[in-house]
C-alpha cells in the first residue's frame, strides 16, 4: 500500500505556502491521489510543485500534466503568470476553470466555484426520472424521485463553496419548476393529452 502523507509533510517543512496563525494550509485539499496545494506566489507554487515531485518520485508515483491544472484567485486573477515545470520539462497548463472531486473551481477575484455542470446534470436526471416514469407514476412519487435523485445532483458540495446570491438565483430558477406539484401535473396532463391525440 502507498501512502503520500510525506507530501504534506515535506511541504509543510518548505516553510512556503499559506498559513492561517501558525498553521500551515499550503495543502488545502488531498484526497487519494487528488491534492490541492497553494501557495500566495506563482514562484511559491513552483517550489511546493518540485517538492511534492520529488516526494512522489521517492514512492514511484508521478504528477499527471494532463490532469493537473493550476488556477489563479485575487485581484491579478486574469494576468498571464510563468508556467510551472517538472523536472522532465513537462509544464502544468494555467487554466480559467478546473474539476475537483465533482466540484468545478474558477479562477476569478475570490475564492469561486461553478454550478453550470451541475445544473446541466439536473436537468439531465429530472428528464430520465420524468421520461420514465412520469407519465405512469403519481404525482407524490415523481416528487419524491426528484427530491432524492435530482436535488442531491444539484446540490452537491454547495455547503462548502461560496454562493453568490447569482448563484443561488440560478439553481432556485433550475430546481422550483421542477419541484412544484402543479408543474409536475401539468406536465402530466399535457402527456396524457399528447398521448391521447395520438
Amino acid at each position: 500500500m502507498i501512502f503520500i502523507d510525506d507530501v504534506v509533510t515535506a511541504v509543510q517543512r518548505t516553510n512556503v505556502g499559506c498559513y492561517i496563525s501558525s498553521y500551515c494550509v499550503s495543502v488545502l485539499f488531498l484526497y487519494a491521489d487528488d491534492i490541492i496545494v497553494i501557495a500566495p506566489s506563482v514562484e511559491g507554487l513552483q517550489k511546493l510543485l518540485t517538492v511534492c515531485e520529488e516526494v512522489l518520485d521517492e514512492i514511484d508515483m508521478q504528477i499527471n500534466v494532463k490532469k493537473s491544472k493550476c488556477l489563479r484567485f485575487g485581484a491579478r486573477y486574469n494576468c498571464n503568470c510563468a508556467d510551472l515545470t517538472l523536472q522532465n520539462g513537462n509544464t502544468v497548463d494555467w487554466a480559467d476553470s478546473c474539476r475537483y472531486l465533482g466540484v468545478y473551481l474558477v479562477s476569478a477575484p475570490s475564492f469561486r466555484c461553478s454550478f453550470h455542470e451541475a445544473r446541466a446534470s439536473f436537468y439531465r436526471t429530472f428528464n430520465g426520472i420524468f421520461g420514465k416514469v412520469g407519465r405512469y407514476a403519481s404525482e407524490d412519487v415523481v416528487l419524491s424521485l426528484v427530491t432524492s435523485k435530482c436535488l442531491p445532483v444539484l446540490l452537491y458540495a454547495t455547503e462548502v463553496c461560496p454562493l453568490l446570491s447569482r448563484d443561488l438565483s440560478s439553481i432556485s430558477f433550475c430546481s422550483d419548476p421542477c419541484l412544484n406539484e402543479n408543474f409536475l401535473l401539468s406536465l402530466k396532463l399535457c402527456q396524457r393529452m399528447s398521448h391521447s391525440i395520438w
